[in-house]
């Protein structure tokens, strides 16, 4: 069962709760992805800590800040945040956390646009500290 608040959003499950998530879900890792137990975990979410947006690109929230994360290296996007489920990007509600049916039917987390519920993508340019990002809904 999916955990939402009154406008049907994820909620995030507590440090602790997703601190032994983390233990059980970790299979075997190749390293080359950051550590589980630094990112959010989403009650429900088949993927773990990983927040998918419309390009099937991957995420993470930081536990620690909020702030979004390019999974695959732990690249910070700057300005982009997570506060209880909401999008924030310099201080506007651009979207929330939540939820759909992934193609092999199991329950994800994915980034949602406010206007409209659609799927949020994120392009990611550059890297290190000259990488910029921007959303689309």
């Amino acid at each position: 069962m999916i955990a939402r608040n009154v406008r049907g959003r994820a909620v995030p499950l507590l440090a602790s709760m997703a601190a032994a998530l983390a233990l059980t879900a970790c299979g075997g890792g190749d390293g080359d992805v950051p550590p589980v137990d630094i990112y959010e975990s989403w009650l429900g979410n088949s993927n773990g800590v990983v927040v998918k947006d419309s390009s099937n690109d991957s995420f993470a929230v930081r536990m620690d800040t909020g702030q979004i994360a390019r999974y695959s290296d732990d690249l910070l996007l700057s300005g982009l945040y997570v506060q209880s489920a909401q999008v924030v990007r310099a201080g506007v509600v651009i979207g929330y956390v939540g939820t759909t049916i992934a193609t092999n039917g199991t329950v994800i987390a994915v980034l949602r646009c406010s206007a409209g519920g659609g799927l949020m993508d994120i392009t990611v340019t550059g890297s290190g500290s000259s990488a910029v990002w921007s959303h689309r809904c």
